[in-house]
């Protein structure tokens, strides 16, 4: 019977071990971050994330993408006008999630996550 007591509690303990060391690590994000407009039609990486004050640039292929903002407060401007073969960079200045579209292709999305700043 001692021999089960010491079991069961053993067993408990390395239970509650497990689950205390499954602990998420909140990324920093970075100052800036780039994000491909791709032949295929995508942008990727589908969500990138920036810290607030930081810069987003898009590099366009040869063909030609625009970046068309959902309206939010805090958002850039648009990257209204088609654009190959060069890039465009926005800086963002509030915190939040900014969906975006392609203007020529509705159907190619993405999105900037923008985090607090590191507090020193």
């Amino acid at each position: 019977m001692r021999f089960l007591s010491v079991l069961l509690v053993s067993s408990i303990a390395v239970g509650c071990n497990d689950a205390a060391t499954e602990v998420e690590v909140e990324v920093e994000a970075p100052l800036a971050n780039v994000v491909q407009a791709t032949p295929e039609s995508r942008f990727t990486p589908s969500t990138a994330l920036v810290r607030v004050g930081g810069t987003i640039t898009w590099n366009f292929g040869a063909l030609a993408h625009s970046v068309i903002f959902q309206t939010a407060t805090g958002r850039p401007e648009n990257i209204q006008q088609p654009v190959a073969n060069s890039t465009e960079t926005r800086t963002f200045t509030t915190a939040g999630l900014f969906r975006y579209e392609c203007g020529v292709h509705p159907t190619m999305v993405g999105e900037i996550d923008v985090r607090p700043a590191p507090s020193e």
